[in-house]
């Protein structure tokens, strides 16, 4: 029997499945009983509950709980492909009285503050003093077996005898606690439940979203919070910087990107003149562009103690425009006592300054330690700045317009994309680190035959560059090219800069002009790069209509080529979760701009002369640990690098997306590669075994 918690349930009697052809199944068969991975996941893993009296014996009036398993589309109950699994419950048995109850936060509690007191409502028979013994932490089997008597040999459980029904821990971010309160009257000790909560694995300090609102309306603007250099244009004055703060995202004009709902729009302009935000026509600024804002005023409520928690990390999500200037772009603390400490983007791995001309999201992550080594008193933050530019710059700077959103703070982090490639295939659990849990998943499977997963197609539109274009009825002639921006039915596929630079080619000629091999059917997608190094990469994108779901695997394919004679300095096959078309004349777009790319091949393989060979790009489950990409739609991009001084030229063909579940599978456990789980595998884990890699900081 097992104790279901997190429905308004009983004690599970016994469970069922059956093909249904009728409103309410009928057990055919017992089976045994569902093996839930926690009592918290039981109520998400319903889709629908009833309490009906049943004539078929099958625990009258109780609760009955119907699962669908399978399927498309919403429930039929005349299908007979519906599967549902049907779990019966006898009515819960009343609470004992004497036991503590209520627990706050609430049993299985996710997203938990750190600064939370937790409490619980008396048992009826406590005494008056010395009435409750409080057990907490991080391992539950502890929490179980502890009690006052036994309690020196758990070092890691507190233990704490309390008068009053609360008890302030300590907690850090993103770990789970355990916690059990006994209640006492003289002899007599009622042992309680063990309840669980896990703290949030992140704090936000602004996410742009909370208390803000769009300058058309009354309230409070972005810009009286993160000060620009004109101010509210009120009692707010500016900071004399070249720097002009708004909202962007949903109901602003222009809309602009956003993380969420909404963004903080920087534009910078340093060359030392501006337009005044204020109406007040040309004004001298300082040469570089800032918004600052005091702790105290944030939305948020963060307070200022930023190390409480066992917080490590700020990180800041930003987004670029293409038609930037690259400027140095950077974020400022100041303590109470006024020590501040700065820190640049690019000065740390993965971080490229020409990041700031990417019209894509890119998180960035700041090792909050920077800061405290340059004096700034992490425990008391008085002011936060993001600029762009170079404080105290002798010479006029560029311009631009960077978004920033979803400021957070965080324990130390694992970046799986931090990874190097070896380490990410030992580390198939997906946590930064070799472990036991890597060992026991091993375990499960051992001596097992390696199976590929399932993998499913994914429709791309127009994969292949063959769809006739209406212009060319007959086709194009061997050799004959078409600029993508006269074919006006070629809808699927998007310039991603510059629809000049784009071209579709018939090479399917006789190899005197055009000697590619490799080639799928007869047309090719031709790329042009800019002859600037700093440019953005040019190529061609299509926002599919498969939405992005970062539980599962996703591999995405396709040819690159080059001919002999031709510049080539690259290339860039991307998968990316979001994105937008932008419209240019209602026949096709002219650009796609956005997104967040979760994996790519950057330039991997080495491309001989008039061949065009295969890449690959994977994303594996949980590559990508933020859940907001979740639902947003699947985006790919094929790329050519640009060059300083040439333009250089990258030819694509035959692109491919399939997907699959995101569950491991037999093919992340063989690191030794011969089709069987076994010794050799475990050698290789075994030579990696407690590393880390990706952890940050």
């Amino acid at each position: 029997m097992n104790n279901i918690k997190g429905v308004e349930g009983g004690i599970l009697i016994d469970a069922f499945e059956q093909n249904v052809a009728g409103r309410y199944p009928t057990p055919v068969f017992a089976q045994t009983p569902f093996a839930f991975r926690n009592d918290a996941a039981l109520s998400a893993s319903m889709s629908s509950a009833y309490r009906i009296t049943t004539e078929d014996g099958v625990t009258e009036n109780g609760w009955i709980l119907f699962r669908y398993m399978g399927g498309e589309g919403p429930y039929d109950p005349d299908a007979e492909r519906n599967v549902l699994a049907v779990a019966s419950f006898a009515p819960a048995p009343p609470p004992d009285p004497a036991l503590a109850s209520d627990p706050d936060p609430n049993d299985f509690a996710t997203d938990v503050e750190a600064t939370c007191i937790l409490s619980w409502t008396p048992g009826d028979f406590v005494r008056d003093v010395n009435e409750h013994n409080v057990y907490f932490g991080e391992t539950r089997q502890d929490v179980i077996d502890v009690n006052y008597a036994n309690k020196d040999g758990y070092p890691n459980v507190t233990c704490e005898n309390r008068d009053v029904n609360n008890f302030d821990p300590s907690l850090e971010y993103g770990k789970t606690y355990y916690w059990r309160v006994d209640e006492i009257n003289d002899v007599n000790v009622w042992k309680g439940e063990v309840w669980s909560f896990t703290v949030a694995d992140s704090v936000i300090v602004d996410d742009m979203e909370e208390g803000y609102v769009i300058w058309s309306a009354a309230g409070l603007h972005v810009y009286d919070v993160w000060v620009d250099g004109s101010g509210n244009c009120d009692a707010i004055p500016g900071n004399g910087t070249g720097s002009l703060v708004s909202l962007a995202g949903a109901g602003t004009s222009p809309a602009g990107p956003a993380y969420g709902v909404y963004s903080m729009k920087l534009e910078f302009d340093n060359d030392g003149m501006v337009t005044d935000g204020c109406g007040g026509g040309e004004v001298s600024r300082s040469a570089y562009s800032m918004g600052k804002a005091q702790i105290a005023d944030l939305p948020s409520g963060i307070g200022p103690n930023w190390l409480a928690g066992g917080i490590r990390v700020l990180s800041l999500k930003f987004f670029g425009d293409a038609g930037n200037d690259v400027e140095s772009m950077w974020v400022e603390l100041a303590d109470t006592d006024g020590n501040g400490a700065k820190v640049t983007y690019g000065d740390n791995p993965g971080e490229d300054t020409d990041d700031i001309k990417e019209p894509l999201w890119h998180e960035w992550n700041i090792d909050l330690q920077e800061s405290s080594n340059d004096g700034v008193n992490l425990a008391d933050v008085k002011t936060i700045a993001i600029g762009v530019g170079d404080h105290g710059a002798a010479e006029p700077g560029g311009s631009g317009t960077v978004y920033f959103d979803d400021i957070r703070l965080h324990p130390v982090r694992c970046l799986l994309a931090r990874r190097d490639a070896d380490f990410a295939i030992v580390d198939y659990v997906g946590d930064c680190v070799v472990d036991y849990k890597e060992v026991e998943m091993m375990a499960e499977n051992w001596l097992d035959a390696v199976a590929e997963p399932a993998m499913i197609p994914i429709t791309i539109l127009n994969a292949g560059f063959e769809k006739i274009i209406s212009e060319f009825p007959d086709g194009l002639t061997d050799g004959q090219a078409v600029w993508m921006r006269d074919a006006h039915d070629w809808p699927e596929w998007d310039p991603v800069a510059n629809d000049e630079w784009v071209q579709i080619w018939n090479v399917n000629d006789d190899g005197s002009y055009f000697p590619l091999e490799e080639i799928e059917g007869d047309y090719v997608v031709y790329t042009w790069g800019d002859n600037v190094a700093s440019s953005p990469y040019a190529g061609i994108a299509q926002i599919t209509s498969e939405p992005f779901d970062r539980t599962k695997r996703y591999t995405l394919t396709a040819k690159v080529g080059r001919l002999t004679g031709e510049p080539f300095n690259g290339y860039k096959v991307q998968l990316l979760a979001g994105g937008t078309e932008v419209i240019a004349n209602g026949k096709y777009a002219d650009s796609v701009s956005g997104g967040t790319v979760i994996a790519e091949d950057a330039d991997s393989l080495t491309i001989p002369a008039d061949t065009m060979v295969t890449s690959t790009v994977m994303y594996t489950p949980y590559s990508w640990a933020d859940d907001t990409l979740d639902g947003q739609n699947l985006q790919i991009r094929l790329l050519v690098i640009a060059a300083d001084g040439y333009y250089p030229v990258a030819y694509f063909d035959d692109v491919k997306l399939s997907s699959s579940s995101g569950e491991l599978s037999t093919v992340d456990l063989d690191l030794y590669e011969d089709m069987v789980i076994n010794f050799k595998d475990f050698a290789v884990l075994a030579d990696r075994f407690l590393d880390e890699d990706g952890m940050f900081p």
